[in-house]
């Protein structure tokens, strides 16, 4: 019987099953981070004990600072439970028995990470002052380039709410300004569903300034909309990744010093619509694209004013007391 490799027992697999490049990218991570502790090439020489010891190695403890957190080691496991099961079933693997089964971590139930009190209003007050310098002519001394089309990419991250690999696969002949609205197509989406989805009306001349700006550098209607190396002689891709937005990120974060990220906005997202008395989940599962609604459970946090008011309504007992 031949003995597959890690790499092989993956061709197999991408090959058989189809998988997004994002995808394929997440197995080949895990498996790395896996290799990291167990140096073989080979699936069938990795036992259960070893993942214990491996678990127990990594994993963070409570309190401390340094290891991965539950919900990345849960990832992996995630991936190579997967890729095992595949090699199982499909008889590339010997024995029966999945040493990736139940070895996975409950996390802590904590709050989404969302963006720092007061943070859009800075990051929208420093990038526009970064548009006024470039259309003066003051290109060099910018931080951010070119500020005017990130400015883009942070609104449609905040008011949507989508993820940044869905941003990156949204075609121009996605957006349609007259019904404002746009597809989220299955490509850039974890559960590869095609969603279309309202744009908020701040969003309109952002959108009209970038399409403008794209089909004047020679764009068709069916290429990448966000696109930064269509305006930046920094930027030598020919496409825009999901990486670019995440170094804008850091950029951002290390100027303003304050944690940032596309998924802060999308938590932030979330968060605000599910606060308030109309807040409704239902509505806010279909924004955010969620085929199980305890993803969007996640966000349901009620303000303790709100809790406060419906603790007053059961009265304090006085009465009973006095007419006693």
């Amino acid at each position: 019987m031949h003995v597959f490799t890690f790499e092989e027992l993956l061709t197999e697999l991408f090959t058989e099953r189809w998988s997004s490049p994002d995808t394929q990218a997440s197995y080949h991570v895990s498996v790395r981070a896996l290799q990291r502790h167990i140096q073989t090439d080979y699936p069938s020489e990795v036992t259960k004990r070893m993942v214990y010891a491996w678990r127990a190695e990594v994993v963070r403890q409570p309190g401390q600072s340094e290891g991965i957190s539950p919900v990345s080691w849960n990832s992996y496991i995630r991936h190579l439970k997967s890729l095992y099961n595949f090699g199982l079933n499909s008889g590339y693997l010997p024995g029966k028995t999945n040493p990736f089964a139940k070895v996975d971590l409950k996390p802590p139930q904590t709050k989404a990470k969302t963006l720092p009190k007061g943070a859009i209003h800075k990051i929208r007050t420093l990038l526009r002052e970064y548009v006024h310098a470039e259309e003066s002519g003051q290109n060099g001394k910018t931080y951010i380039h070119p500020a005017w089309f990130w400015l883009t990419v942070v609104e449609m991250l905040y008011h949507t709410g989508i993820r940044r690999r869905q941003l990156v696969h949204i075609r121009i002949c996605d957006i349609d300004l007259k019904q404002e609205q746009f597809i989220c197509s299955a490509a850039g989406a974890k559960n590869l569903a095609e969603k279309t989805l309202p744009l908020h009306h701040d969003l309109i001349p952002l959108l009209e300034r970038l399409i403008r700006e794209s089909l004047r550098r020679g764009a068709k209607r069916t290429d990448q909309l966000f696109n930064v190396n269509r305006f930046s002689v920094r930027h030598r891709r020919e496409t825009m990744n999901a990486g670019q937005i995440g170094a804008f990120f850091k950029r951002l974060s290390s100027r303003l010093a304050m944690k940032l990220s596309p998924h802060r906005c999308r938590h932030s997202f979330a968060t605000e619509l599910m606060i308030g008395e109309r807040a409704d989940i239902h509505l806010t599962q279909r924004l955010m694209c969620h085929l199980d609604i305890r993803s969007t459970m996640v966000y349901v946090d009620v303000p303790v004013p709100r809790l406060k008011r419906y603790l007053l309504q059961r009265g304090t007992g006085q009465d009973e007391l006095l007419q006693g």
